[in-house]
């Protein structure tokens, strides 16, 4: 049995419902995130050195520092759902999520923005998107790319 399909399955699992929930509300549940981040916390205690594990959540931290430093700009949920993923799939993966995620959105609001522009109405600048879904696709791709599905 391959050792990475349990946590694979649990991270994409939280990560569903938090994708859910942050196209719908534009905000996550507090206990559905401080749930998957100490799942997270636990297992990677559990499968990985204590070294893996920090450098596996230094992303999400550093997402929350810039959530803190951008008064938000930048939701703290992101950085929650970062750092308890990065628990589940260690550092490397976990990279490839962020960077996945990121291009993924960056796509989407260049798509946003030229249909905006077609239908001839003015960009709105204040607007923002759910960036979690843009994690769950990530991390679905980096399960193709993988093999692991």
């Amino acid at each position: 049995m391959d050792t990475q399909l349990v946590p694979n399955a649990v991270s994409l699992i939280f990560n569903a419902v938090l994708a859910a929930e942050d196209i719908k509300y534009k905000k996550i549940s507090g206990l559905h995130a401080h749930l998957y981040l100490l799942c997270g916390l636990v297992f990677g205690a559990v499968m990985h050195s204590f070294k893996e594990l920090a450098l596996s959540m230094l992303p999400g931290m550093l997402v929350l520092l810039f959530a803190y430093l951008s008064d938000e700009k930048i939701g703290y949920g992101d950085g929650l759902v970062i750092l308890s993923t990065g628990g589940f799939i260690g550092c490397e993966r976990s990279l490839f999520v962020i960077i996945a995620g990121i291009v993924l959105s960056g796509v989407f609001s260049l798509g946003l923005m030229l249909f905006e522009l077609i239908r001839k109405r003015k960009l709105k600048t204040d607007s923002s998107i759910p960036f979690i879904p843009f994690l769950l696709m990530g991390q679905l791709i980096m399960l193709v790319c993988l093999k692991e599905v």
